[in-house]
């Protein structure tokens, strides 16, 4: 299968961790839907990503479409429970967090305006609406070890995501992350434990089944391997000088890590992935 998809989208992001968490093969194709007539309007007529295109050619869409179709797709790692209560439970926790993303997007796209342009009073709307969430998020947490019951499932994929991508634009120029510590060190927890997870039950690549074959459309057809970004995010240590902040703003750069692995470790990495310029991704964002 084929995720259409941008690095910059924390709907894109959702759907890869639950890919990696699921050990299912799958290329990633990095889109623009900048322009009005873009690729991904062949598989889906609203243009959105990410877009998940099946073996047989069928595409599904939205973001929480295809987070639900992968949990039943492999029997591993569920993410979803089975038991309705449990299940809405799961779902609400994601819906709450895509909610903050949500406004979040809508800060950030307002603030990309002209100035003149700019409304005051809609940007305090959507920031009051995040600043509500999170304190939800907050509350519902508590002092939990996992977002529902006691087990990794998508909710704390989704607040993952949400508080990650909060750090990383910093909408309405607010810490998200410093104001709601409970929930940015609950992430981080909860990143470190699938990292020790994964070293712990580590697998041959092959047996892993992840496929990291990437295009990346960058004037000729351009055929590389990178690391997947999520391994980045789950697996990369705390005491880690290049963080996953700075990995993730240098891939959207575009930069050429020339002679570095992406994870930082030090080791040389044989392709270094050439990605669509920044001012192709400012608003691959905002479609789930």
């Amino acid at each position: 299968m084929k995720l259409l998809a941008s690095l910059a989208s924390p709907y894109t992001r959702k759907v890869r961790v639950v890919l990696v968490e699921k050990k299912i093969e799958f290329d990633l194709d990095l889109v623009d839907v900048a322009p009005i007539d873009n690729a991904v309007n062949a598989h889906n007529p609203l243009g959105k990503i990410p877009t998940l295109i099946l073996d047989d050619g069928t595409p599904l869409y939205d973001s929480r479409v295809i987070v639900e179709f992968l949990d039943s797709a492999s029997p591993i790692s569920r993410l979803i429970p089975d038991e309705k209560r449990d299940r809405v439970a799961v779902r609400r926790w994601e819906a709450l967090a895509d909610g903050v993303v949500d406004a979040g997007i809508l800060v950030r796209s307002e603030s990309l305006r002209d100035k003149k342009e700019r409304s005051k009073p809609w940007t305090d709307k959507q920031v009051a609406r995040m600043h509500r969430g999170m304190e939800q998020l907050a509350n519902d947490l508590g002092d939990k070890g996992f977002c529902h019951a006691d087990r990794y499932s998508l909710a704390d994929i989704a607040l993952g995501c949400c508080t990650g991508w909060l750090d990383f634009r910093k909408p309405g120029d607010v810490d998200w992350c410093a104001r709601y510590a409970t929930l940015a060190q609950h992430c981080l927890r909860n990143k470190h434990q699938r990292q020790r997870e994964r070293r712990r039950h580590r697998l041959h690549p092959q047996d892993l089944q992840v496929h990291r074959r990437r295009t990346v459309r960058a004037g000729d057809d351009d055929a590389r391997e990178e690391e997947d970004l999520d391994r980045v995010a789950l697996e990369q240590p705390p005491d880690q000088a290049r963080g996953e902040k700075a990995v993730v703003e240098a891939l959207i750069r575009g930069e050429r890590l020339r002679g570095r692995s992406i994870l930082g470790r030090g080791a040389e990495h044989p392709h270094a992935a050439r990605l669509v310029p920044e001012k192709h991704l400012q608003h691959q964002e905002v479609h789930m």
